[in-house]
């Protein structure tokens, strides 16, 4: 489930969270990255913490890193790191078994269906890039 809303930000403490129990991440960003790099972010981010491959010691730092598609995290701050006061957006992510994807309330298909599908993304963005 991926829920993502425009807010006002009155306590960052709120909204930035990693919660084990029920496998949920929260991120607050100034400006919102676009639909399928929120969905890849979420994918990647369950695999790395169920893998054990988390690089920060603060799982909602590294789903930022995700968000930014940054490796450091300074530059992932700098662009997308919010002040109480700002109007901002609330990126929720929960792994479970539902594929819902709402924005703003509002029920959207997901873009990306499978792991196939990411994988094929992924090599025409290294090709076009040519890493590949």
């Amino acid at each position: 489930m991926i829920e993502v809303r425009k807010i006002l930000v009155s306590n960052l403490r709120e909204v930035v969270f990693f919660r084990r129990e029920n496998m949920c991440v929260g991120q607050v960003v100034k400006e919102l990255p676009p639909l399928p790099l929120i969905c890849q972010a979420c994918t990647h981010f369950f695999y790395r913490v169920k893998a054990g491959k988390s690089k920060l010691r603060d799982p909602s730092l590294e789903f930022l890193l995700l968000l930014s598609s940054s490796r450091q995290v300074s530059e992932a701050l700098s662009r997308l790191s919010v002040k109480e006061g700002d109007t901002a957006y609330s990126i929720v992510c929960c792994e479970d078994l539902s594929d819902t994807i709402r924005v703003e309330g509002i029920e959207v298909h997901p873009l990306i269906r499978d792991n196939r599908e990411r994988v094929m993304l992924t090599r025409n963005s290294l090709i076009s890039a040519g890493s590949f």
